[in-house]
């Protein structure tokens, strides 16, 4: 009984299906500008200790790096996109 209905629901089925289209999607691929970033003086850094300012040296290398590399691997996206 359960291979009836399963073979008549799968032609019933089937004769449901339509053909897929596919429609290519072109999203807007726009590279972001890099925002101004706000300016500290080497008096603001002097109060923090030797490790901190190291620290925070390199946490801001790191994110710069990080926001350069992702600027251009969307630039290299948006190259094979048309209007990118």
């Amino acid at each position: 009984m359960n291979r009836t209905l399963a073979a008549c629901l799968l032609l019933m089925a089937s004769g449901c299906a339509t053909e897929v289209q596919r429609i290519p999607v072109q999203p807007e691929c726009t590279v972001p500008p890099q925002p101004a970033l706000p300016t500290i003086t080497r008096d603001e850094l002097a109060v923090l200790p030797d490790d901190v300012y190291w620290r925070l040296e390199r946490r801001e290398k790191r994110l710069t790096d990080w926001a350069l590399e992702m600027r251009a691997a969307l630039q290299g996206l948006c190259s094979g996109v048309p209007g990118g």
